[in-house]
Order: C-alpha cells, then structure tokens, then sequence
C-alpha cells in the first residue's frame, strides 16, 4: 500500500469518526479545540477599545485573577433597555450553543454584568451598563480574555448533590407567589455554611431545570440577583444551589430547601396595551418612540391625528418631526403608563416662517442668556421652569453664553453659524461647583449637600468641590456635627486644651474635634490622639455615622452569619458596623459585593453618606 494511500486512508477514517460519533454536533467538544469567536451582535455597531484588564472573580471571598483581553462597546444607545433579540444573543442558552458557560452574574451601580467561560481557555464578559451622561439609556461593553490556562472551577464537568450540612434556604419570593413584576424582581436566598465555592441559580418557564441546564447562572458575590428580561403571565420554577466544591469532578452542590423549587407567577401584560392620541399640527409627521429597546415609528394621518399603543406600564418618550418644521413641544415623556393618554398634541411651525428663533431651557429660573445681534449686546431672561426664547436675524452667526448668580453651566456657552431655522432643544444644565457638572456621578448628593449648608466645598475662586479628594478626620468632624445639629450649628469655644496631643488649641478645627469627642462619638485614633489629617475609612465613617444617627451609646446588633460583603469577613472588627449600614440603606459598598473597610473615604462618597444617613432634602 502506497504511503499517499495510507493517508487518504486514514483521513477518511477520520472524517467517518467525526460523522458517525456525532462530534460534529457537540459545541463543547468541536469549539474546545479553537480560539472561540468573540459573541458580537451583528446588529450592533461596536467600537474597539483595545487591550483591556480585567478582574475576574474566583471565590465567594472575594480572590480574584487580573487577566488582559479585547474590549468591545457598542456605539447605540438603549433607551429604556436592550431588546429581546439582543437579550436573547447574550443568554446562557444561546451562549452555550457555542460552547461557553455561566461562570459569574452580578449587578453593582454601574449596572449588570455577565461572565462566561469557555473550557479552551478563554473567558468572556457583557456588561449592560447605565450610560454615563443618560442613565436611563443601557450601553453596552463586552470584553473576551486571552487564552488562559484551564480552570477546574470554571470548566464544565458535571453536577453530583452533596450532604446538606446546614440550613439553606430560598427568602423572596416566597413559593407561589404571583402577580410579579417580569421586568423588576428580584430572587434573595440566605448563605449557606461553611461557605461554598459560588453560587448559582436557575428560573425556568413551567419546569425545574435539571442539573446541567444551560439556564443555571453562577453567581460569586451576592445573595440576590434581579431580574429584568422574564416574560408576563407565565409560571416560573426557580432554586438556588451552592456549589460546595467546584474544582470537584462532577462539581459537588447543595440545594437550597432540601430540593424543593419554588415557583413564582408574573403579571399579565394587558392584551390591549394602552392607547396614546394627539394631534401633531401636520400630516405626515413621524413621531417616535421605543419600546423594549426597539425604536418605532407611527405617522400622522392627513389631519395630523396620531394613535400609538404602548404595552401597560410604559416609561418613554414620543418625538415627532418632519422636514421643514419644528415642534412644541419637542417632545412628551410619560412614565409607567396604565391609562390612556388623550390630547396629547404638539404644534408644528415650518421652519422657514419668521425670523429664526432659538429656544430651550437654561436648567434654572431667572438665567440670563447673552448674546449679540446686529453689532448690539442683548439678553433673554429664562421663565420660572428655566425655558427661554429669543429671535435672532436670518443668517445670524453668534454665541449665547447662559448665566446667574454662582451657577456653572454645561455646556458654558452655544455657536451658531449662519442661522435660517427655528433651534429647539438648546438646553444646558446647572451645578454648582465649578468640579462637578450635572453628568459627575454623586452631582445629585453633593448639590443637596451644599444646598442643605453642610459644605461650602474646599475652594471659593471658583467654587470647587474635590469630589475625588479625600476626607480628613478633621473634616469628618465637621460634616457630622452639622449632620447632626443643623447648617447653622457651631460648637462650643475649644478652651485651652482640646483633649488630643495631637489637636492643639489654635488648630483651625480644634473646637469641631472636641465636641466631636465630647458627644462620644470618637475617642480618637490612639492614646490622646485624634489623627486630625488622617484619613477617614470606610470602616470608621461605618461607625461614625450609625452613632452619629442613633447615639453615642449606640451597638449595633450581631453580625450573625455574615456581613454581605466578601471582603468583610465577621471576625473584622468593625463587621457588625458596616453590616448594619447596609442594612439601613446609607451604604452598599465600593463595588462587586466588597466594602472596602480600609479604603480613604472620598469627599463624593462622604457627600452620599451624609444625604442617605440624615435624610437631606433633594431642594
């Protein structure tokens, strides 16, 4: 037999194999021996962002690996959420179909993450985040790992129960529960002892899924996990199980509820939705709207009446245009909608009409929007609600430049070049501080911080606030004090001695950290000693605040099984603080289920305590 023979030979054996075994079926077995494709929706656009790191949890205590990778984010946005089918393209049953697996699930303020593994090696991460300068729109990155080595705890080997050795329970919803929210609900269970490797959870329409599910989502940092993408008026099976040795083969678990599932009913979606009517003042107009992440469209008939339905507690907004006109409003938002909405109208103005008019809202009454036309300086004053109006010549080139009082302005100022139609939508925001515009993270709780006269912020020409700045125990004092007693509080004369050898009497905050003594809710940093420079922790400010709201003779109450938190185990010294300050809602950590007791507390999460511990109002 030729040597050519014996190769045709035993390729064809081969491809044989390959049929008759049906290995060409299994992903898990095809895929495991390639680079796996990154999961790009193709009907995303998607923008590279290049080498990227990323943090990639391993235990339930908090470990984590730091591998490099490709990074993707997708250049739409999402209003009101993503769609179905791009929901459906990242769920672990369409995932699994090429060959990755549920490895970690959780939320943080950022928005919600999904982690999956590919027994090649690679891991692979979508995260559906609220989008920085709108947060009521969803972006989305995702970000594939370089090839790693094998890991038993994320490679897929199968499921075998283990003894229960504790209690393990499901909490909310409790069993039979119905009439839920299929786009807000939230499935809790308690913690298992000793601690597994990871949780995971699973729902299911109208059956339990069995052991090796796709559906089964692994879940390291947490004890709940909301869901936003079920469907109405259906019945769901859901169980949790942890994951009692993962690097085990088969991987060794525990039910929770000795193995009974739960089962949960959704609400029903009204078949008829809700009805939207209104005349836009022109025929043909497009007016649009999203629903479920899916931009549509309706036209005005030759009256310029419109009709649009919308699913039962519909959050949006309707936009109507045409070309060569504007519209008055320039838009209508409704929220959680559960009644039709009639006479909804909007005027149209062709845009050629009169002189150009440039209009929008400055973000506050009484704004002073200055411009020049025609070689004069002039004005427009914003009304009660911020709105403003102006003409300008036809062909008008310029710049408007809002003002008032102390205010900063985003954007500071608008161009315009060889104006010939109405500007609508000229909008700007307001802040206060010169280093925190309207889009900075925590611009809500520093601006009610400043308008309850707790802070004038760390600089006056300009008004600056340091968001990123650190807290100093000496400012600590003062923030809580007034936090305490009122903006207009001011603490007893110091005397001759402040108690600390570190503090003397002529320090600028001596007589705050006296009082702040006196009141018992520090004793210092140490004998005598109060660290006034020193930076404040988020185990000590966990302290601080909780006697600062309840009392100095104030304890917390026991810290039990565990804290909530993978990097507060509840043996530290201050776990029954920061458990309690979670469990009131004043904190929910730094992140990816940590708290981070030793990190310096920053003037913008210093600004967040104090609105969520003292209640401060939002004017």
């Amino acid at each position: 037999m030729s040597v050519v023979f014996k190769k045709m030979f035993f390729a064809c054996v081969l491809v044989l194999t390959v049929l008759t075994t049906g290995a060409w079926q299994n992903p898990q077995a095809a895929l495991a021996l390639d680079t796996p494709e990154t999961p790009l929706y193709s009907g995303i656009t998607w923008a590279d962002l290049g080498s990227l790191s990323r943090s990639i949890t391993t235990s339930v205590k908090g470990d984590s690996i730091t591998l490099s990778g490709q990074g993707y984010a997708s250049a739409e946005r999402f209003q009101g959420g993503v769609s179905q089918e791009v929901a459906d393209y990242y769920s672990n049953v369409q995932l699994a179909a090429s060959g990755w697996t549920s490895y970690d699930a959780y939320d943080n303020a950022e928005g919600t993450h999904k982690v999956f593994y590919h027994e090649a090696g690679y891991y692979f991460a979508v995260d559906f985040l609220f989008c920085v300068d709108d947060s009521s729109s969803t972006c989305i990155t995702v970000w594939m790992s370089e090839k790693t080595a094998p890991s038993a705890a994320a490679q897929f080997t199968g499921f075998t129960p283990d003894p229960l050795a504790t209690t393990f329970n499901k909490t909310s919803p409790s069993n039979g529960t119905i009439n839920l929210d299929p786009k807000n609900l939230t499935l809790t269970w308690g913690t298992y002892s000793p601690t597994p490797d990871k949780y995971s959870y699973c729902i299911k329409i109208g059956s339990a899924c069995d052991d090796n599910d796709p559906n089964w989502t692994g879940t390291y940092l947490s004890t709940s996990v909301k869901l936003t993408n079920l469907e109405y008026d259906k019945i769901y099976y859901w169980q949790i199980k942890a994951i009692t040795c993962a690097t085990c083969i088969p991987k060794k678990f525990v039910y929770a509820n000795e193995g009974k599932w739960w089962t949960l009913t959704t609400k029903p979606q009204s078949a008829a939705g809700v009805v939207i009517l209104g005349n836009v003042g022109t025929p043909s107009a497009t007016l649009t709207y999203v629903v479920s992440g899916n931009t549509k469209t309706v036209s005005s008939d030759g009256s310029g009446g419109y009709s649009i339905t919308v699913p039962s507690g519909w959050t949006g907004t309707i936009t109507p245009s045409k070309v060569g006109y504007y519209f008055t409003p320039i838009n209508a938002s409704f929220s959680n909608l559960t009644a039709a909405q009639t006479i909804q109208n909007f005027s149209a103005t062709p845009t050629g009409s009169g002189t150009p008019e440039i209009s929008g809202n400055a973000g506050v009454a009484g704004a002073i929007l200055s411009y020049s036309d025609g070689g004069q300086a002039k004005t427009a004053i914003a009304d009660s609600t911020g709105a403003y109006k102006f003409t300008v010549s036809a062909n008008w080139t310029g710049t408007v430049t809002p003002s008032q009082g102390s205010y900063y302005f985003t954007p500071s100022f608008r161009s315009y070049t060889n104006v010939t139609a109405h500007q609508t939508g000229q909008n700007y925001t307001i802040s206060i501080f010169y280093d925190v515009p309207s889009t900075y993270w925590a611009y809500n709780y520093i601006e009610r911080l400043y308008a309850a006269g707790i802070t004038g912020g760390c600089s006056t020409s300009p008004l600056l606030y340091c968001p990123e700045g650190t807290v100093t125990r000496a400012e600590m004092s003062v923030f809580l004090l007034r936090g305490i007693h009122g903006s207009a509080y001011l603490p007893p004369a110091v005397g001759s001695s402040t108690g600390f050898n570190d503090v003397p009497a002529s320090h600028w905050a001596a007589a705050w950290i006296k009082q702040f003594s006196t009141e018992g809710i520090t004793g210092g940093c140490g004998t005598n000693l109060y660290c006034p420079e020193g930076k404040a922790s988020n185990a000590e400010m966990a302290i601080f605040l909780l006697r600062s709201k309840h009392g100095s003779a104030y304890t917390p109450p026991a810290v039990g099984g565990s804290t909530g938190f993978v990097d507060v185990p509840t043996s530290y010294w201050a776990a029954a603080w920061i458990k309690q300050l979670a469990v009131e809602g004043i904190s929910t950590g730094c992140g990816n289920g940590k708290f981070c007791p030793d990190d310096a507390v920053t003037r913008a999460s210093m600004a967040v305590l104090m609105v969520k511990t003292f209640s401060l109002p939002k004017e």
